[in-house]
């Protein structure tokens, strides 16, 4: 497992406790191939996403998108700079953003060339809502038991 490594010493026990091995994250890896980790990021909660590189360009798998959305795209771009970025998917973590905040993630998405957005858990069904005005048949519906293919 992949873990920030700022996880705390229960979560790594709780690990070795399945019999599985742990590599503690600061920064960017590869992690196998085509698929890298954005490394640690954040201040007060961290996270790491994952990027996979597809015939299609990027796609960017967040957790909860607490280091912000915008900003984990970023980081993808930065770690594949000649990639586009196909699909942003998961947690956007946008639960009290107002039309305008949303806007202005959504706006930063086009600015990165984000062609679809997959918002789901955490993201609000305004986000939603507003996304899926804005990305019409780009536009994916995201959650539990779907299957997107790529």
């Amino acid at each position: 497992m992949y873990i920030p490594a700022s996880f705390l010493d229960p979560i790594r026990e709780k690990i070795k406790s399945y019999g599985a091995k742990y590599q503690d994250i600061k920064d960017s890896i590869q992690i196998s191939d085509n698929v890298w980790t954005t490394g640690e990021m954040g201040t007060w909660i961290k996270e790491q996403s994952l990027v996979l590189d597809t015939k299609e360009g990027l796609v960017v798998i967040t957790g909860c998108g607490y280091p912000g959305v915008v900003s984990i795209t970023e980081k993808a771009k930065q770690i594949l700079p000649d990639r586009n970025i196909y699909l942003v998917m998961g947690g956007f973590h946008l639960g009290s953003a107002s039309d305008l905040e949303l806007k202005s993630i959504i706006k930063g998405f086009r600015n990165l060339g984000v062609k679809k957005a997959a918002p789901s858990h955490c993201s609000t069904d305004r986000c939603r809502e507003l996304f899926k005005e804005e990305y019409k048949e780009d536009y994916i519906e995201n959650g539990v038991g779907n299957i997107i293919e790529i």
